[in-house]
């Protein structure tokens, strides 16, 4: 019986087929080349952000991080989802529907950075020791 706004109706399901559903890819670790403090920057809707993203090896041995984006003001993701391939990397921090993906080639990550319905071109580079964090 199927209820909506006080009026029923009878109702009957039954399986049509096999699920269509895409599966979604399995973190991965990341390879020491991609571990440690990256630094950069993107600008969206006219205003320069800074970014500096921390990545490392979980206790499980899957890949996790920690991103810093300043601009209008400071905001600290925790990057929950790990995607590494042999050029590749996605990043995701799903608390604030944020992704960065990029292509990894020697000490930088090329790519973008999308929030939402925006995205906006985003370079990194291995930190420094000067650098500030």
């Amino acid at each position: 019986e199927f209820l909506q706004g006080g009026l029923s109706a009878p109702l009957r399901l039954q399986r049509a087929g096999l699920a269509q559903v895409d599966v979604p890819v399995a973190d991965t670790a990341l390879t020491p080349a991609l571990l440690g403090r990256w630094v950069g920057g993107y600008e969206l809707g006219g205003y320069p952000r800074e970014v500096t993203l921390t990545l490392s090896n979980s206790p499980a041995g899957l890949g996790e991080g920690q991103l810093v984006v300043v601009g209008k003001r400071r905001t600290e993701l925790a990057i929950d989802h790990v995607i590494q391939g042999r050029e590749f990397l996605t990043l995701k921090a799903s608390a604030a529907n944020y992704r960065i993906e990029g292509r990894i080639a020697a000490d930088r990550i090329e790519g973008q950075v999308v929030q939402g319905p925006f995205e906006a071109a985003i370079g990194l580079r291995r930190a420094n020791a000067g650098d500030k964090p």
